[in-house]
């Protein structure tokens, strides 16, 4: 009976301490936060995608049309203002310091790393100061 208790207990710490460690899990309410903000904001984009990596950087990845046909200046303004958003949902005192907006054409899009996506940096720390 006791080995069967320490089994059990063994594997929920086992189970708990994986579950800690995967920073998409820790962050998943921050993500759907970010995603229901960005939605409502930005009512033509039809895919969001969000990943943080490495605890540092944040990757923001955006099916919009309109938004992949606009200006590289455009682009940037935006992607200053999602990083807004992100910082709302994490708190200024985030763990975050880079951040990635990547746009496709696709609205439809599921993938991480899509080929045709425009990339543009955001100044988490620039951001964080003001």
């Amino acid at each position: 009976m006791k080995k069967l208790l320490f089994c059990i207990i063994a594997g929920l710490a086992l189970q708990t301490n994986f579950a800690c460690k995967d920073p998409d899990a820790s962050d998943m309410t921050q993500i759907n936060a970010v995603k229901d903000s960005i939605f409502k904001v930005y009512p033509t984009v039809g895919s969001v995608l969000i990943k943080v990596e490495e605890r540092t950087t944040v990757k923001v990845i955006l099916g919009d049309s309109h938004l992949y046909t606009a200006t590289v200046q455009h682009r940037q303004e935006e992607a200053q203002e999602i990083g807004k958003i992100v910082l709302h949902a994490f708190g200024k005192d985030t763990y975050l310091d880079k951040g990635i907006l990547l746009v496709t054409q696709n609205e439809r899009n599921s993938e991480e790393a899509p080929a045709d996506a425009l990339s543009t940096p955001i100044d988490m720390k620039v951001l964080k100061g003001k």
